[in-house]
């Protein structure tokens, strides 16, 4: 018996922005993303704004997880090894 795998790619987000912009941003994100893409948006800072009113079905109908960080709230370890798993299309640190 064949068994297909399909492969998930994983988007990780970490955004200063909240407020209606992570409003629009996470709407778009579950109307343009593959439904087996899983995007893991951090909430690192409130620069447009403190508060988001968010449709159900946004989360609902995807594999969208909002987390927040800040100093201290995610052990290094962790946040190491939550990097690895994504793939990122840059590199985030310059190597000298």
């Amino acid at each position: 018996m064949a068994r297909r795998v399909e492969r998930r790619r994983s988007t990780l987000c970490s955004i200063c922005l909240w407020g209606r912009s992570a409003e629009l941003l996470l709407s778009a994100a579950a109307k343009a993303a593959p439904k087996t893409a899983q995007i893991r948006f951090v909430q690192i800072g409130a620069v447009t704004g403190s508060q988001i009113s968010l449709r159900s079905d946004v989360l609902r109908s995807t594999s969208i997880e909002i987390m927040g960080s800040g100093l201290g709230s995610v052990p290094g370890p962790r946040m190491r090894l939550a990097f690895s798993l994504v793939s990122l299309p840059y590199r985030l640190f310059a190597t000298p």
